[in-house]
């Protein structure tokens, strides 16, 4: 049985965006061995305060929390972002570490990492399990070409963890427009 494991920072929702469950969903479906670690965003700013909590019966999900609930929920658009851009190096160094474990325990034969988080932190389990193949999803990244052509360079400089997860070399990247 091949066996795929799957980073990610966008955990499954019911009512909107269905190709986050759908795609390793496949896999199980497909006689695969599938492990998602997620974190799960549980602030109220956040897109998953109205979602509830979905599992898929042949798919192995870890997961634990986003840090900094409530700074990243302040009014203050300074500490929110601050909050939550130190929450996301959290949440990549957290994904690399479960990774790691779970890749020290079984053979994987991919790594899935999805969205930036997802990207980074698998990146850096290739330093550790050369021999995986490697893929990279992202949901569409269109506001990198509005800050150019806006000239908003310090929103760029700001989210330089997204050009550098778009940089990375991986075995497959898949970039959708949605």
């Amino acid at each position: 049985m091949k066996k795929i494991l799957f980073l990610s920072a966008i955990d499954f929702k019911d009512k909107s965006i269905q190709v986050i469950k759908k795609t390793p969903e496949f896999y199980g479906k497909s006689n695969w061995e599938v492990d998602y670690i997620v974190a799960r965003d549980t602030s109220k700013v956040g897109n998953y305060y109205y979602e509830s909590i979905v599992d898929i019966s042949n798919i192995n999900v870890q997961r634990f929390n986003w840090s900094f609930e409530k700074k990243r929920a302040s009014k203050n658009r300074v500490i929110s972002l601050f909050f939550s851009k130190i929450a996301s190096f959290v949440v990549i160094f957290r994904l690399f570490i479960l990774g790691f474990k779970a890749c020290w325990k079984k053979e994987y034969e991919y790594i899935y990492g999805y969205e930036m988080q997802g990207v980074i932190a698998s990146n850096i389990l290739k330093i550790f399990f050369r021999k995986k193949k490697y893929i990279a999803r992202f949901q569409g990244v269109y506001y990198i070409k509005e800050h150019l052509k806006n000239k908003r360079y310090l929103n760029l400089l700001f989210n330089l963890d997204v050009l550098i997860a778009l940089w990375l070399p991986s075995n497959l990247l898949v970039m959708t427009d949605d």
